[in-house]
């Protein structure tokens, strides 16, 4: 499915796409196929994945599936319940990368991660989208674990 068809896709989905969205950009001076690798298996995803309130060290499992990932997070508050984040993508190419996005057993909408990458000679640039909340207080955990993950990506793949 091309880039194009993947937003028609998540338009129609998403009738308020603008509403309720998270976007994050980041430069990152690695090879637009290392961090391809590291945004589409599940090894790499535990290493950079990391969520507000849960240990990134023993908190975070990935697994792979035939449509995409599952995350399942524990917390280290255990006031906290485990959560399961399940994944199906919509696009995997070198360029771009589009996934579903639900979270269980919390009942939320599923939203829509679409991650574009732009190589120039010496760095990529990493822009995300994440859209389709049901509330706002869903949208800013979101852009709060985005923007950490995307940071600790940085870091991991220089």
């Amino acid at each position: 499915m091309t880039m194009q068809a993947v937003t028609q896709r998540v338009l129609s989905i998403h009738q308020n796409f603008t509403q309720h969205r998270v976007e994050v950009s980041v430069k990152i001076p690695a090879d637009s196929r290392r961090i391809f690798n590291a945004l589409t298996i599940a090894e790499y995803l535990e290493a950079w994945l990391c969520f507000p309130g849960c240990d990134p060290f023993r908190g975070v499992a990935v697994s792979q599936t035939q449509k995409g990932f599952d995350i399942n997070l524990t917390f280290a508050h255990r006031r906290y319940p485990s959560l399961k984040i399940r994944t199906a993508y919509l696009t995997r190419e070198p360029y771009e990368v589009a996934f579903t996005w639900a979270k269980q057993p919390v009942l939320t909408s599923e939203t829509t991660v679409i991650i574009d990458l732009n190589r120039t000679r010496s760095s990529t640039s990493l822009h995300l989208s994440h859209a389709g909340f049901i509330d706002n207080s869903d949208r800013r955990w979101h852009e709060v674990t985005w923007r950490a993950s995307l940071e600790k990506l940085r870091r991991v793949v220089c």
